[in-house]
Parts: structure tokens; C-alpha cells; sequence
């Protein structure tokens, strides 16, 4: 006996119809590559982050070699 709430309402997910069923199926994958995605794309930020600052890094030590 599974329940969800959808807009502060409880259903009994043993009352779905097929159609039903199918759609809940769908939004639970859906929201499983959301989840998959937002995670990917943090990971994917915290590397670009982290390249920039290295380059900034070289860049700015090889002015300072520059003036020397």
C-alpha cells in the first residue's frame, strides 16, 4: 500500500488505474534524471570552477615572470 500526496492530497497508488500507474511510473523516472542531471551539471561546475582558477593561476604568474 504505497501513498503519495499531490497538492497536499493522499492517494492510495493501489487505486490507480493502468494510465495511472504508467504516468506515476514516468514522473518517478523523470524526476530520477532530474536528480541524475542537477547532480552531473554541479560536478560539471565545480571542474570548470577549479580550471579557471588554475588558469587565472599561470596567467598571473607568468606576468609576474614577465616583470621581473
Amino acid at each position: 500500500m504505497t501513498k503519495i500526496t499531490l497538492d497536499e492530497v493522499e492517494y492510495d497508488t493501489e487505486d490507480f488505474n493502468e494510465d495511472q500507474k504508467k504516468m506515476l511510473s514516468e514522473l518517478l523516472a523523470n524526476k530520477n534524471v532530474e536528480t541524475s542531471l542537477k547532480y552531473q551539471l554541479n560536478g560539471v561546475s565545480i571542474v570548470a570552477d577549479l580550471l579557471l582558477k588554475k588558469l587565472k593561476d599561470t596567467l598571473a604568474t607568468e606576468d609576474a615572470d614577465d616583470n621581473s
